[in-house]
């Protein structure tokens, strides 16, 4: 995928508040409107506008559960001019009203309550950069898929040994119940210094900023623990009354003890889940 499109989709995932048109996005890409749509689908599969709309729809979700605002509230906050209007995109998505929706993931919530694995904690971080490559598909595919790609990448071109004092990052931007397999995107991470940054990038590689600032965290092992850990960390978050502090930004999980050496399942890592 290209930069310019990878710079559109950043551009989309961090205005869902805002009204997006064509000619603002086409802009940011540098091509025009007519042939800005046309690349747009052929590298991401679907249409700009259909992907802006499945983002702000799956980002009301994570509101609906996370937070005590009305489904009325919730609709505006993304744009829906009528409830109406937000319950049939909604429903087109999750097959179920947004209100059957709460009260479905009220409960799930209620049964990860007693089963606790770990105290999860804030933390703070500062703002780093990263190399990335993103893969789109089935996390069990593309988790493995990103991260062969990136480091034969550095090993081609002799830099691997940054893998020694550098932060391992997944950044998983879509949530798999309610996003098609073929848009599910992840992107591998590894930190670098700022003042490497322009080296990377004539090499080839993507650079971008993990934003730093306060996050929920909990740590795990063990690759069937995924799910239910990340559930107890968003359950934790609900009782603690930290929903409305959610910040619009993408989740990621931090890999403590990587190598090549390992199974999945003897990586110990960190989730991170944005704060304000």
């Amino acid at each position: 995928m290209n930069k310019q499109i990878l710079k559109v989709l950043h551009y989309i995932e961090t205005h869902l508040d805002d009204e997006l048109s064509i000619n603002t996005l086409a802009k940011i890409a540098g091509y025009s409107p007519f042939y800005f749509c046309k690349i747009f689908k052929a590298s991401v599969g679907e249409s700009v506008m259909s992907y802006a709309l499945r983002l702000k729809i799956n980002k009301a979700s994570t509101n609906i559960i996370n937070t005590k605002n009305s489904i009325i509230e919730i609709a505006f906050d993304i744009g829906f001019e009528t409830p109406n209007g937000f319950n049939k995109a909604f429903k087109k998505v999750f097959n179920m009203t947004p209100t059957e929706y709460r009260s479905k993931h009220v409960e799930l919530l209620c049964k990860y309550k007693e089963n606790r694995m770990k105290q999860p904690e804030i933390k703070y971080r500062e703002t780093v950069y990263v190399i990335y490559n993103t893969k789109y598909g089935a996390y069990e595919n593309s988790v493995c898929t990103a991260w062969d790609e990136l480091i034969w990448k550095l090993d081609s071109q002799n830099r691997i040994n940054i893998l020694s004092n550098s932060e391992l990052f997944g950044i998983c931007y879509s949530d798999p119940e309610t996003t098609p397999e073929n848009e599910i995107r992840y992107d591998a991470a590894i930190s670098c210094k700022k003042e490497e940054v322009d080296t990377f990038i004539e090499k080839g590689f993507y650079v971008k900023k993990i934003e730093g600032g306060k996050f929920a965290t909990l740590s795990y092992f063990g690759k069937d623990e995924t799910n239910r850990v990340w559930m107890d960390l968003f359950s934790w978050i609900v009782e603690n009354n930290l929903s409305n502090q959610c910040k619009n930004i993408p989740p990621f999980e931090k890999y403590l003890n990587w190598s090549p050496e390992i199974s999945d399942e003897e990586i110990i890592k960190e989730i991170y889940i944005p704060l304000d």
